[in-house]
């Protein structure tokens, strides 16, 4: 079924009513997600809450891994290729972040990490909160909270979850099923906006040496800092 038409099938129509008249939902969740500090490698507080909210919603196999990553399952027809649903916990605002919300004139919520990625982290649950409540999908959809997304994370706890997932016969449940056939990241950023095309990251690590020496004693002496820049240019 190609994309234009999607609005019109029976399973579609049926997820897209779940929702309807509950917007206060989503936005409860997303304070309650935002809430919780969650800086880069340090999810784990985050990631027992999103691992409760899981259970509780009735997931199966929801497990979390050693780097905060949490998984939950919803059966589908036949094993897979599965589909897994991701969104990332972490974000950029150190722990001692004021996480506290303004509500602007506009109805609109203001805060660190609200968008980037409460917002993701909450359309992960309505999304699981949804997908029990309807028939059984046609594959098994891995609901994922993963850790690990932003800067120096470096994707570390998406890799461990593709990883885990997508290995046959590894996945992190005893019993469960799968090998991915597809993935979908729901990110709290860019609302409205699909994007089916991803980038490649590289991630370089250098070095640069220079005689160096104390501040005051050996001032004028170049730093390390200085020799790793580039000469300036003279016109």
């Amino acid at each position: 079924m190609l994309i234009d038409g999607l609005p019109q099938g029976e399973a579609i129509r049926a997820a897209a009513a779940a929702y309807a008249g509950k917007p206060g939902r989503l936005v409860d969740l997303c304070v309650a997600v935002q809430q919780i500090p969650a800086p880069t490698g340090a999810e784990s507080e985050r990631a027992a809450w999103v691992e409760d909210r899981m259970r509780a919603i009735g997931l199966a196999d929801v497990e979390r891994d050693e780097l905060s990553n949490v998984y939950g399952r919803v059966p589908g027809l036949r094993a897979g290729p599965a589909l897994l649903v991701s969104a990332h916990t972490d974000t950029v605002f150190p722990r001692e972040t004021d996480l506290r919300l303004r509500r602007l004139s506009n109805g609109l919520l203001r805060g660190p990490g609200i968008g980037d990625n409460s917002t993701g982290v909450a359309g992960l649950l309505s999304l699981a909160e949804a997908l029990v409540q309807l028939a059984a999908p046609p594959v098994d959809i891995w609901l994922v909270a993963n850790s690990m997304e932003e800067g120096l994370g470096d994707l570390r706890g998406m890799k461990r979850a593709v990883d885990r997932l997508h290995a046959d016969g590894s996945a992190p449940a005893a019993g469960a099923r799968g090998v991915l056939g597809a993935a979908l990241v729901i990110e709290g950023m860019g609302l409205g906006r699909i994007v089916h095309q991803a980038l490649g990251v590289r991630r370089y690590r250098t070095s640069a040496a220079a005689p160096g020496g104390h501040s005051w004693g050996d001032f004028g002496a170049a730093s390390a800092c200085t020799a790793s820049l580039p000469s300036p240019r003279r016109s």
